[in-house]
């Protein structure tokens, strides 16, 4: 996961900018009542919430187990930390995580093509979808901003030193890479394959699976929010896992609002394409 808006720990024009969106774009969805989820549609049920839960534990379980098994096939020592590595190696071991973990994607949509249709059926259409996961990460965008430098200035109050503004492992080995490649690789699994896997898995399967288990929808979206911030903790600083958790919040309550998982996996891959060409643009 690619995670934060580049954020930099001194206050200029585009900062206030930003805060004039962010003032706006909150005032919308206060003013539209946007946060209400009390009357969403119904989705199919691809998987009963024991099922879906046990899913995504093994999701978790099969990515460690297909990074080491290509590791051993590429011949990769995973004793070091991934920041050590080289872009091939960090690549080829991302290829066989993401590889063991579309089995259940597979699964998944293999049992969604044969899902009982919801009737009436009031989700969004797949395009709607798409358009709907664009427009909000455009409205969140510049409260996650405003909302980074704040907590930038914070960091360096108490820890007396300005963080790194790109804050994510991965984001900053692709910054700093030259254009191989193995940049273009990870590059294209960043914005296609890790949204695609981390929405089935927590959106999908998590929080869905709460749903279905009767959880209300902003609790379920508040729990897998949590988890999903929880499971970056060891790639990523600590004021980027606020962020994380408000982003996970966006892309809950769009996948409950459109009804459809389409929405969150475009918003998540628009967030982390745009995160990418900002790293990549500031390391020149």
């Amino acid at each position: 996961m690619i995670d934060q808006p580049a954020a930099g720990t001194g206050w200029g024009y585009d900062d206030s900018v930003m805060l004039l969106l962010a003032v706006v774009a909150a005032t919308a969805i206060i003013a539209r009542r946007m946060t209400r989820l009390s009357d969403t549609p119904r989705r199919p049920v691809v998987f009963e919430p024991p099922l879906a839960l046990t899913l995504a534990l093994i999701m978790l379980v099969l990515g460690p187990v297909g990074a080491t098994l290509a590791a051993r096939l590429a011949g990769v020592d995973l004793t070091g930390g991934d920041g050590e590595r080289p872009l091939a190696e960090q690549t080829q071991i991302a290829l066989g995580a993401y590889a063991a973990q579309m089995i259940v994607a597979v699964a998944y949509a293999a049992r969604l093509a044969t899902a009982t249709r919801p009737i009436p059926d009031r989700r969004c259409s797949l395009p709607a979808s798409a358009g709907s996961g664009l427009s909000t990460i455009i409205v969140l965008w510049p409260i996650l901003s405003t909302v980074g430098v704040g907590l930038a200035w914070l960091s360096e109050r108490v820890a007396g030193a300005p963080p790194d503004p790109i804050a994510h492992d991965l984001l900053r080995t692709l910054a700093d890479a030259s254009r191989t490649k193995w940049f273009w690789v990870m590059s294209i699994l960043a914005i296609t394959a890790v949204p695609l896997l981390e929405e089935l898995l927590y959106r999908a399967l998590v929080q869905g699976g709460l749903r279905r288990a009767g959880a209300s929808p902003w609790l379920a979206i508040f729990i897998t929010s949590v988890l999903f911030a929880g499971m970056h903790a060891t790639n990523t600083t600590l004021p980027a896992l606020s962020l994380l958790f408000l982003l996970s919040l966006g892309f809950g309550w769009v996948y409950e609002r459109t009804g459809r998982l389409t929405a969150s996996i475009v918003m998540h891959a628009a967030f982390n394409l745009a995160n990418l060409m900002l790293a990549v643009a500031s390391s020149g």
